[in-house]
């Protein structure tokens, strides 16, 4: 964004778009769907807003700008304005952190099952020992 569109995005963004804060099993959700680990902040919560008024308005989109308005903005958040998206960041946290917990324990008996295919297995038959052994080759 040109100096120029940032004066527009300013002029024309919508104040209540930007100041909402999603509910946090909304931002949970929205952490997940991108398939990526990621620690969520009251900032980023507001980044997102920005973002999503900078393609409502169709301006280019420009990182650094973005940050810079992410900057700008959350600088003059109250403090209250502020805990607000942090208290929201931090339970959409706290629900993913559950959530993975839960795989990784829904993991853990396949795991442990796969550590054990290394242990002898009781055979009775040529066929059952070259099954589970494999074939040798002189």
């Amino acid at each position: 964004m040109a100096q120029q569109n940032l004066h527009y995005f300013l002029n024309n963004m919508n104040i209540d778009a930007i100041n909402s804060c999603p509910d946090h099993q909304t931002l949970a959700n929205n952490a997940r769907r991108n398939n990526r680990r990621v620690y969520i902040t009251g900032r980023s919560v507001l980044r997102q807003n920005i973002e999503r008024e900078v393609i409502r308005l169709q301006q280019p989109y420009d990182r650094f700008t973005i940050n810079v308005i992410t900057r700008r903005i959350w600088n003059n958040f109250t403090n209250s304005r502020r805990q607000q998206f942090s208290d929201s960041a931090r339970a959409a946290n706290r629900i993913n952190q559950v959530i993975i917990n839960r795989r990784m324990n829904r993991n853990t008996g396949f795991i442990n099952r796969m550590f054990q295919i290394h242990l002898p297995q009781q055979t009775n038959t040529d066929f059952e020992r070259d099954l589970f052994y494999g074939t040798g080759f002189p």
